[in-house]
């Protein structure tokens, strides 16, 4: 069935959770990061939950910039000016990735969902580079083990489905 208004759902309507929602649940460590991110924040006076949504929003633009490209369509980044400049950092390494790469794009936005294993998750990306590859965009500064775990349970999601 794929995704509908509030998550994913099997085909009898059930709905179950994200790929993220349970490396989310799976993965203690990256509680324990966010625990002392959040801490480190508040030493320096800094407010945890706006750091968070302004990550948060950075990364959206970002991806939605990236989309807008993926489709030929112009992006206008709007918004305050910090969570612009954040936004035109990713995606402008997104771009020069993208031209690294020449990639070719085959489909973004494919939500898929395991009867077998009950779960869902949208890939960013298909594209063709010789042969057929997965792309999901990420905005962290750094690779995160739960981004290779993501990138598992992805694969399996396409092997069940094709």
């Amino acid at each position: 069935m794929g995704t509908l208004r509030g998550g994913y759902h099997l085909k009898d309507g059930t709905r179950v959770p994200s790929v993220t929602t349970c490396l989310h649940s799976w993965h203690p460590g990256g509680v324990e990061g966010l625990l002392a991110w959040a801490n480190k924040l508040g030493r320096e006076g800094k407010d945890h939950k706006a750091e968070r949504d302004a990550a948060a929003d950075a990364g959206t633009m970002a991806h939605a910039a990236a989309e807008a490209w993926a489709h030929g369509q112009p992006f206008v980044f709007e918004g305050p000016a910090d969570i612009i400049e954040k936004a035109r950092v990713s995606y402008n390494a997104f771009l020069a990735w993208a031209d690294q790469t020449k990639f070719k794009i085959a489909r973004t936005e494919l939500p898929l969902v395991s009867e077998r294993y009950r779960y869902g998750g949208t890939f960013d990306l298909i594209l063709i580079h010789g042969k057929r590859t997965m792309g999901d965009i990420k905005t962290s500064n750094r690779i995160q083990e739960t981004h290779f775990c993501q990138i598992a349970a992805y694969a399996k999601l396409w092997e069940e489905s094709y």
